[in-house]
Formats: C-alpha cells, structure tokens, sequence
C-alpha cells in the first residue's frame, strides 16, 4: 500500500486534482492530507514530515496539491514496479 501525503493551502485545487484522481485509484492506499490553509506549518516540509511520520503504507508519495494521477491504475502500476527494485532506497516522478 501506498501512503500519499499532501500539504495543501487551497482546499478546491487539492479536491479538483488530487482527491478526484485519489478517488479513481483501483489500488488500496492511504491519504495524508495536512491541512496548512491556516498557517498552521511554517513550512511545507514540516507539514510533509508529520505527514510522514504518520504513514502507515509500505511506501511514503509526496505530492502537491495540483497533481492529477493519469489513470485508474497509477498508484498499482507504482507499487508494483517498486516491489520489483532490489534495491531501493528513494525514487521520484517529474514531470
């Protein structure tokens, strides 16, 4: 399982991208969302590494809040190539 861990400060962007890509996931995973809408985090890593620290998935996905997974079997697809590495320590998406 995956844990997705997210920061937001504009609720309606986080939902229209990255809950509603969430919500389409085949795959069981977790959802972090840390709340900063009020300043509550003087930084989005501090926000990030509570996140973090509270995950209970096999493997931890930092994402911002704008991010759209492009189908239904993304965090699947992931899981599955990681659990394939022999030797992984840590592994990032851009683009």
């Amino acid at each position: 399982m995956i844990s997705v861990v997210c920061v937001y400060n504009r609720k309606g962007l986080l939902e229209r991208y990255l809950v509603e890509s969430l919500d389409r996931q085949k795959a069981q995973h977790e959802r972090i969302l840390m709340d900063n809408t009020s300043g509550r985090f003087k930084s989005a890593a501090g926000a990030l590494n509570e996140g973090g620290r509270s995950a209970n998935g096999k493997y931890v996905m930092f994402a911002h809040q704008d991010v759209s997974l492009p189908s239904t079997e993304w965090l699947g697809q992931a899981e599955r190539l990681l659990d394939g590495l022999t030797d992984l320590g840590i592994a990032g998406v851009a683009g």
